[in-house]
């Protein structure tokens, strides 16, 4: 392994004023990967250090697997080998509660103070975050990217190893610069706010291209474009592109030009569009208004993963028990099917499946809707894989199906892809854990689920990070508040912000608009008193107010 040449100077940090802070879960003892020695540490972290250059490193540690915050031997003879051995003065090891199901309840009114509370002092304005995501347990993997997505940081991962035990980094670049293309068309609005017309007709063509399916190698010409008011015209459309270069590529064809989504352009058009049904109620700006549906009036459905090597033509009664263990009798479900092997190009397909395989789930009333097989090679390329993914996800909407997604069981390649996307796709995400320590032989354990938070919920925190959530009134109110069921009366504000309140109908709406509060009422002091009104923290509110009062 060859060792840098350069000594590296974290006070330049490449140019960037801004502060390069890394943050990875160090996983447990007993785990292959843990970088107890110098060839574990080169193996899981070498490429890691040489390409981000960290000028800070945080180590997440899962409490019950080490009894010190000490950094582990292998890091610290990497750094030391990397000659990045002033990077162990700026090392952080923070502990991090064990997922107990026995003593925590995975909630989102106490999720970040379980689970994010060790890390409320490591997040500065000055830092640009970076997560390395894959190891450590699924729980905390699909935690670590919800979190990446919300605070604007880079995320990236390891390939699988090759033939000779190596492996390479990837960055999944096109999470970053699609939030980030999708926010420079809005102006920086907070997910409640409606933008300006500036980019009107590029955000409706970003959405266009989604919504027809347009990426991943699927085109669509100009003139197939054209003939909406509140989409460019064919001879307006090169002029829209030109402006969003990074999100549209074009080609030339016999009939013009053809016009595709890139990866980057793909996470921007998902975000484009759940802004606009947000604060417009449809997919495109200035169209006609269309109705959304409820979930409430779908069917329920589960996508859920596999091992590759149990095709669903050999499914027996005890892997459907496994599959279906606590997953609350979906009416439908979907499995992608995961293979990791160490040479070979990686690919995605969405597969077919024998007719039998449908009586498996018909018999229990069941509908079996799709498969998709994932193989992942260390020739892995994951913004493109994500685009595979997403295609599949985006055939299973066609069923009118309220889907969930249970990532339990999916690969650690797998999960960072199905996580990124249901998150942005609104799609809930659980996860299934052993409620028992130990069952009888031949009896298949008792799962327990658990609910992450959702987009919305996280939406709040971007929008916090990005300086667009409120003003500084309503974070010192927020923080005020003890309780996060309390009553917040117009009396309250004035004394908590230190300002007088004239007309409290403008009052209720900044509180509504910030998508945080909610109007609410209690008793009065007597049986004969008017009702008290005022406003209470929403769901969004209530999770968004541990994140204040913890960071």
């Amino acid at each position: 392994m060859k060792m840098l040449s350069v000594k590296y100077d974290h006070t330049k940090n490449n140019g960037n004023s801004m502060t390069s802070h890394l943050m990875f879960v160090i996983p447990s003892e007993i785990s292959e990967g843990f970088p107890s020695d110098l060839d574990s540490a080169r193996s899981g972290y070498e490429e890691l250090f040489q390409i981000t250059k960290p000028s800070k490193l945080t180590l997440l540690q899962v409490s019950s697997s080490s009894p010190s915050e000490a950094i582990p031997k292998g890091i610290e003879e990497l750094l030391i080998e990397l000659q990045m051995d002033n990077l162990l003065g700026k090392t952080e090891v923070k502990k991090i509660p064990e997922l107990n199901i026995w003593t925590n309840k995975w909630e989102p009114s106490n999720f970040l103070r379980n689970y994010f509370q060790p890390l409320s002092h490591i997040f500065h304005p000055s830092d640009k975050m970076l997560f390395f995501v894959g190891t450590g347990s699924g729980w905390i993997q699909a935690f670590m990217i919800q979190l990446a997505i919300s605070v604007g940081g880079e995320i990236y991962c390891n390939t699988p190893k090759d033939e000779d035990g190596s492996r390479s980094l990837r960055n999944l670049n096109s999470v970053t610069r699609g939030i980030s293309g999708y926010r420079r068309l809005f102006g920086n609005k907070s997910f409640n706010q409606k933008p300006a017309r500036t980019h009107r007709l590029a955000r409706n063509l970003l959405v266009k291209l989604l919504e027809g399916g347009k990426y991943n190698d699927k085109w669509i010409h100009a003139r197939m474009i054209s003939g909406s008011d509140y989409l460019p015209n064919s001879q307006g459309i090169s002029a829209t592109v030109s402006s969003i270069t990074d999100l549209i590529i074009s080609i030339d064809t016999e009939d013009g030009k053809a016009y595709s989504l890139t990866p980057e352009g793909l996470i921007a058009a998902i975000e484009t569009r759940n802004h606009h049904c947000n604060v417009f109620g449809t997919s495109y700006q200035d169209s006609p208004k269309t109705y959304i549906k409820s979930d409430s009036k779908f069917a329920r459905g589960v996508i859920t993963c596999a091992n590759f090597y149990k095709k669903l033509n050999t499914l027996e009664d005890d892997d459907y028990n496994a599959m279906m263990n606590n997953l609350a009798s979906p009416d439908a479900i979907s499995v992608l099917f995961s293979k990791i092997q160490n040479s070979g190009a990686s690919q995605f397909e969405i597969s077919q499946h024998p007719p039998s395989v449908t009586d498996v789930f018909s018999n229990r009333e069941i509908t079996f809707v799709s498969s998709g097989e994932s193989l992942i090679t260390p020739e892995w390329n994951p913004n493109s894989h994500l685009m595979d993914l997403h295609e599949w996800l985006s055939s299973l909407s066609e069923n009118n199906i309220s889907w969930s997604s249970d990532i339990s069981v999916a690969s650690a390649f797998d999960r960072i892809l199905m996580t990124i996307l249901c998150h942005l796709l609104d799609i809930q995400i659980t996860y299934r854990l052993k409620k028992e320590i130990s069952v009888p032989e031949g009896i298949i354990p008792r799962l327990e689920k658990f609910i992450f938070p959702s987009y919305t919920e996280w939406r709040a925190i971007q929008d916090f990070v990005n300086g667009t959530l409120f003003d500084n009134e309503i974070e010192t109110l927020i923080k005020s508040i003890s309780n996060p069921l309390q009553l917040v009366t117009k009396e309250d504000y004035e004394t908590i912000t230190e300002t007088l309140q004239k007309n409290k109908s403008r009052l209720d709406k900044k509180l509504i608009d910030t998508g945080l509060f909610e109007e609410a009422s209690i008793a009065g002091k007597t049986s004969t008193s008017a009702r008290i009104s005022g406003w209470k923290l929403n769901d969004k509110g209530k999770f968004f107010h541990e994140f204040l009062t913890n960071r």
